[in-house]
C-alpha cells in the first residue's frame, strides 16, 4: 500500500522521488486521488528552514553549496596551501576529492573537533584539520553551508525552535542512516509523526545460478527478458560500470533491435548510472566549438571534428566543410591554427573551388575572440559571451533537432545558469580556468531521461529502490566485485575509521544483510548469479550468498573428439555473384591481385579492405616523386611536341628547360604542403634534373621519329560487366601515323612483359592495347625512369630499323598474325579474370607467397590457417 495522500514523503535520494510519483501518478489514473506533497531529504529540509526563517525567530539565511561549488571552494583552499609544491592539478583533483569524502564522513559519524585533533598522527591529518578549519571560516564568513553541515544546523534550530512541528511524515529509502541522519530522525520525531514505508511482501523465492563468465550471466537475463516479455525487472550488479555497455548493447540487438533505425524510439530500459551530460554528442559538439576560441586547446581533431559537424553556419555549405575536413585530414598538417587554416583555404589551388566564405567569416569571428578571450573575465560574464558566440555561429539552429537533443541543449543551458550564480568564484578568472568549471559542471550533470515507460531498470548495488518488480537479478556478485574494497582515505585517522567502523567489516556485514532483506521487500522473484570464470582467472562467489546453488550454466567446453559434430561449417572461398554492370576504382590493381589471389582482389576491392594510405605532410613520398616527373614530363611535350624538337636542343638548353619546368611545379607542391623545407625542396629537385635529363637524353639518342599527340589523357574500359577508368601517360605517333602507347614507371619495380606465356603477369600494358579503343597501335611500352635503368622496354608490330628504344619485334614478318593473336590471347586471358571476379571467386590461392609482399590485407587472408587446412596430415 502507498503511504496516505495526507501525509508529507520524505525520500533518501531525488531517484526515490521520481519512482514515488510515477507509482501514484498510475493510482491518480485509476481513481481520483490527490498527489501527496513528497521530496527528497535535502529539498525538503531546504524549504522548511528558508520558510521558517520567513516566519520564525530566526533571520539566518544561509547558502546550501552545491556539489560543485563545493568542490571549488575546497580547491581554492588547497591550491593556496600547496601552489608551493607545484603539484599538477590532476593530483590536486585527486586530494580535493579524498578531502571532501574525508568531510563527509567525519559529519555523517558525528566526529568532533577535539576527536580529530587528538589523533593528528601524521602529516596528512594535520593539513586536512587546517583546511578544513579555513573551509569552515570561510563558510562562516560567507553564510554558507556543505550539505551535511546543513543537516546539523537544521538539528540544532529543530531542537531549539521546533521548525517542523505536529507533522505525518512517511520516510522511505531510510533503512539504513548514519548517525547524523539518524540524529535527524530522531529529533524530528520528538515533536512529529514519522513512519516508514515499504512494501509487504510474501513467500519471496531466491534463485541462485553459477556462469561460466560474466557474459553468460548477460545472455541468461537476456533469456530472462525474452521469455518474460514487458514484465518489470531490476538489474543490479555491484560491476555496473564495468558490465553495463555490454548489457545494454546486448538488450538493443535481442530486446529492442530498431532503436539502431528509429533515433527517437525510447529504451526499454533505464539505469541509474547515468551518462554526463558532457558526453552527449549534441553537448560535445556546443563544447569543441568553444574550444576553438581558446589557442591553448587548439588540435587537429579539434578542428577536423568541428568541420564536420553538420549543425552550425549554414547547411549550403556544409558539403564543402566536408569536404575541407577530408583534404586536410588526408595532408595530416601538424600544429594546425586557425590562421593557418585559413591561409589553406585561401592558398591550396586543390580547394579554390570549394565555396568557404561562410566557413572563413566564422574563423574570423573565432581569431578576434582569441585575442579577445585572453583577458580574465568574471564568470557571468564568461557565461554571457559563450551564449553569444553560440547565437553568432548559429549552434544546432541550422538543422531540426530529435528531442533528446533539445532537452540536451536546455539542460546545457540550466547547467550555466546554476555556474552563473555559482557563490564561490566571484573574482576575474582565464578562459582555461572557466573551461575547467564549466566541464566539471557539465560532468557533474546528468543528461535528462525523457521516457518514463521503462520496464526494465539497471541500478548499482549501492541503490534502494522502492517499487514493486516482477523480478530482481543481481549479477556479478563475486567477491572481487561485493563486498567491495574502499580505499583507505589518509585524512582520517585510521583509528577513528577502527572507532566508527567507516568501511570495515562491521559496516559491510551490517549494509549486506540490510540490502539482502530490503530486496524482499520489492519482489518475490529474486536471483543472484555469479561468474565460474572472467576470462582465464578463476573468481570467488561473494561469500554468504552461495553455499548452494540451483542452476549451473556451463561453459561450451566439449572433449577435443567431439567438437567437429558441434561446427557449422561455412565456406569463405565464395561471394555472392555480381550480376549487373559495376564500376571499380583501381581496376587494373583489382584484376592483378585477382590473378596472384582472389581473395586480395575481393577483400581489398568489394569489401574495401585496404589501408589508409597517407601521403606524408612532412616529407616527399615515392607517391610524390612519381606524380612529379609526371607533371614535369607533360608540360615538357606539350610545348616541344616532337622528336626533331627535342634533337635541336642543345644539351645546355636542355638543362635549363628541365629546371625552369622544374622549378614551376616544385612552385606549386610547395603550396599543397607548405611544411616542406627548402633544403628537402631543393635535394628533390636536384633528383628530379638529373632523372629528367637522363630520360630526355636516352629519347634524343635511342629512339625512332615520333610527335606527342596525347599527355595524362584518361580513357573508360569495359572488361565484362567492369567499368574502370585508365590514365595513360603518353601517346606517341610514328611517322606512318601508328601509334606507341607509353607509361612511365619510377619506382623500383622491373615489370617483366613475356607473351608467349598465359596467364599474363603485368596487365596494364596488355589492358591499354586490348580494351582501349584507339586506332593504329602498333606498340606498347614501359618508360624507366629510375636512376640505374633508363629505357623504354616493351614490345612493337612496326619493322622499323633501328626498332624504337629498347622494345621488342613482334611484327608479323617474323611469324604471321603474331600481333594480332597477343592481343586475342591478352583478351582471352584479361576477360576470364573479370568473370572470376564477377562470379564471386573469394578463394585463398597463390603459387608462391612472395607474390603476396604488397598485399595490404594479408592478415585476413589467414595464410597459416590455409596451410594447415590443406596440409597432408600423414606429412
Amino acid at each position: 500500500m502507498l503511504p496516505k495522500t495526507s501525509d508529507t514523503i520524505i525520500c533518501m535520494t531525488e531517484n526515490q522521488v521520481h519512482d514515488i510519483r510515477l507509482l501514484y501518478k498510475q493510482q491518480i489514473q485509476k481513481k481520483s486521488i490527490r498527489l501527496p506533497i513528497i521530496y527528497s531529504l535535502n529539498k525538503w529540509l531546504d524549504k522548511r528552514y528558508q520558510e521558517f526563517c520567513m516566519v520564525g525567530p530566526i533571520d539566518e539565511f544561509y547558502s546550501v553549496l552545491n556539489g560543485i561549488e563545493e568542490q571549488l571552494l575546497w580547491e581554492k583552499i588547497i591550491q593556496n596551501d600547496l601552489k608551493k609544491k607545484k603539484l599538477p592539478d590532476s593530483q590536486i583533483k585527486d586530494i580535493t576529492n579524498k578531502v571532501i569524502d574525508a568531510d563527509k564522513r567525519i559529519r555523517q559519524y558525528k566526529i568532533n573537533k577535539d576527536e580529530l585533533k587528538k589523533n593528528e598522527t601524521h602529516l596528512e591529518i594535520k593539513l586536512f584539520n587546517e583546511w578544513r578549519e579555513q573551509f569552515n571560516n570561510n563558510c562562516n564568513d560567507n553564510k554558507y553551508l556543505s550539505r551535511h553541515s546543513f543537516i546539523e544546523l537544521f538539528i540544532e534550530k529543530q531542537k531549539q525552535y521546533t521548525i517542523v512541528n505536529n507533522q505525518e511524515l512517511c520516510l522511505i529509502g531510510f533503512d539504513y542512516n548514519s548517525p547524523l541522519h539518524q540524529d535527524l530522525i530522531d529529533t524530528l520525531a520528538e515533536k512529529n509523526k514519522i513512519k516508514t514505508y515499504k512494501n509487504q511482501l510474501d513467500k519471496v523465492k531466491i534463485r541462485k545460478i553459477r556462469c561460466a563468465q560474466p557474459d553468460n550471466e548477460i545472455k541468461a537475463v537476456i533469456k530472462w527478458i525474452k521469455i518474460n516479455k514487458k514484465k518489470k525487472l531490476l538489474v543490479i550488479s555491484p560491476a555496473l560500470s564495468k558490465y553495463q555497455i555490454k548489457l545494454q548493447n546486448e538488450i538493443d540487438r535481442e530486446i529492442q533491435p530498431d532503436i539502431y533505425k528509429e533515433f527517437n524510439k525510447s529504451d526499454v530500459y533505464n539505469s541509474n548510472l547515468q551518462r554526463p551530460l558532457s558526453n552527449e554528442p549534441i553537448i560535445r559538439a556546443a563544447i569543441n566549438l568553444l574550444k576553438l576560441n581558446n589557442p591553448n586547446q587548439m588540435t587537429f581533431k579539434l578542428i577536423y571534428e568541428s568541420l564536420l559537424f553538420n549543425n552550425w553556419i549554414d547547411s549550403e555549405g556544409y558539403k564543402n566543410r566536408e569536404q575541407l575536413a577530408n583534404y586536410i585530414n588526408a595532408k595530416k598538417i601538424p600544429n594546425i591554427t586557425i590562421k593557418s587554416l585559413k591561409n589553406i583555404i585561401k592558398k591550396d589551388s586543390k580547394i579554390k573551388n570549394l565555396k568557404l566564405d561562410s566557413l572563413i567569416k566564422t574563423l574570423s569571428l573565432i581569431e578576434k575572440n582569441q585575442t579577445s578571450w585572453a583577458k580574465k573575465k568574471k564568470i557571468n560574464e564568461w557565461i554571457s559571451i559563450t551564449e553569444q558566440y553560440w547565437n553568432e555561429i548559429k549552434l544546432s539552429k541550422i538543422n531540426d533537432l530529435l528531442t533528446f537533443e533539445i532537452n540536451n541543449l536546455s539542460s546545457l543551458f540550466k547547467s550555466l545558469n546554476q555556474l552563473k550564480i555559482n557563490k564561490i568564484i566571484n573574482n576575474p578568472v582565464k578562459f582555461d580556468d572557466y573551461w575547467e568549471m564549466l566541464f566539471a559542471q557539465l560532468e557533474s550533470w546528468p543528461a535528462p531521461n525523457i521516457n518514463d515507460d521503462f520496464y526494465i531498470d539497471i541500478n548499482g548495488y549501492d541503490e534502494n529502490p522502492v517499487k514493486k518488480y516482477d523480478a530482481i537479478w543481481l549479477m556479478n556478485m563475486n567477491e572481487n566485485h561485493w563486498p567491495g574494497k574502499n580505499e583507505f582515505n589518509p585524512f582520517i585517522p585510521k583509528k577513528l575509521q577502527k572507532k566508527y567502523h567507516i568501511f570495515d567489516e562491521v559496516y559491510i556485514d551490517t549494509i549486506d544483510t540490510i540490502r539482502k532483506k530490503r530486496l524482499e521487500n520489492f519482489s518475490v522473484d529474486i536471483t543472484y548469479s555469479h561468474s565460474h570464470f572472467d576470462g582465464e582467472t578463476l573468481l570467488i562467489p561473494s561469500p554468504g550468498y552461495f553455499d548452494e546453488f540451483d542452476e549451473e550454466i556451463k561453459p561450451n567446453i566439449e572433449k577435443q573428439n567431439d567438437v567437429k559434430k558441434f561446427q557449422e561449417l561455412i565456406k569463405d572461398d565464395t561471394a555472392p555473384r555480381i550480376v549487373n554492370n559495376i564500376n571499380i576504382s583501381g581496376g587494373i590493381r583489382c584484376l592483378e591481385n585477382f590473378q596472384i589471389c582472389p581473395a586480395w582482389a575481393f577483400y581489398e576491392t568489394r569489401l574495401h579492405a585496404s589501408p589508409f594510405q597517407e601521403n606524408e605532410q612532412e616529407e616527399i613520398s615515392k607517391m610524390s616523386r612519381g606524380n612529379l616527373a609526371h607533371k614535369v614530363l607533360e608540360n615538357f611535350w606539350k610545348t616541344y611536341k616532337t622528336s626533331s624538337n627535342l634533337a635541336k636542343m642543345s644539351e645546355k638548353d636542355l638543362k635549363v628547360t628541365i629546371y625552369a619546368l622544374i622549378k614551376q611545379v616544385m612552385v606549386l607542391h610547395k603550396i599543397n604542403y607548405p611544411y616542406l623545407t627548402t633544403r628537402q625542396i631543393k635535394l628533390e629537385s636536384n633528383y628530379l634534373e638529373d632523372i629528367i635529363y637522363q630520360w630526355l637524353y636516352y629519347e634524343k639518342t635511342e629512339r625512332s621519329k615520333f610527335k606527342t599527340i596525347k599527355c595524362e589523357e584518361s580513357y573508360s574500359v569495359k572488361i565484362n560487366r567492369i567499368n574502370f577508368n585508365v590514365k595513360i601517360d603518353r601517346i606517341d605517333e610514328y611517322e606512318d601515323k601508328t601509334k606507341i602507347l607509353i607509361d612511365y614507371k619510377t619506382g623500383n619495380i622491373n615489370p617483366n612483359l613475356i607473351p608467349q606465356k598465359s596467364p599474363i603477369k603485368n596487365l596494364q600494358i596488355p589492358i591499354y592495347t586490348a580494351f582501349i579503343k584507339i586506332k593504329n597501335i602498333s606498340a606498347t611500352g614501359i618508360g624507366r625512369l629510375h636512376n640505374n635503368d633508363i629505357k623504354l622496354i616493351g614490345l612493337s608490330n612496326y619493322t622499323q630499323d633501328p626498332i624504337d628504344g629498347g622494345l621488342k619485334n613482334y611484327s608479323q614478318s617474323k611469324n604471321e598474325g603474331l600481333w594480332s593473336n597477343l592481343i586475342n590471347l591478352w583478351r582471352d586471358d584479361i576477360y576470364k579474370l573479370a568473370a572470376g571476379y564477377l562470379n564471386g571467386n573469394a578463394s585463398v590461392i597463390y603459387i608462391k607467397e612472395d607474390d603476396l609482399r604488397y598485399c595490404t590485407v594479408k592478415p585476413l587472408l589467414r595464410i597459416a590457417d590455409k596451410k594447415w587446412q590443406f596440409e597432408n596430415q600423414d606429412e
